[in-house]
């Protein structure tokens, strides 16, 4: 009721009110990828590089305790080509986990 007061106001003011609507980046997939040899920040940061050229990964978010690379993107991935990426960087991916 207070907002639509505070609006009522300032349209008889002769202000116009514009409401925006901010909306966010919807991920429609989520891989989990269990990687051999990702034991360190600079495993880490090499298989970031190599994944920050694909489009559409909109996250990277690297467990290195437990050795897994979590994306997050907004459109289905090729996930042979993820595996390629990974390998380039020096390393291997034991399985996905396609959500």
């Amino acid at each position: 009721v207070a907002f639509k007061n505070f609006f009522n106001y300032f349209f008889l003011m002769g202000f116009k009110v514009y409401i925006l609507i901010i909306t966010s980046i919807i991920v429609a997939e989520k891989y989990t990828l269990n990687v051999k040899g990702l034991v360190c920040s600079f495993c880490a940061k090499a298989i970031e590089k190599k994944l920050k050229k694909f489009d559409g990964i909109e996250s990277i978010n690297i467990d290195l305790d437990n050795r897994l690379v979590i994306l997050e993107s907004s459109k289905q991935l090729d996930v042979e080509k993820i595996k390629e990426a990974i390998k380039a960087a020096g390393y291997t991916v034991a399985n996905i986990k396609e959500e």
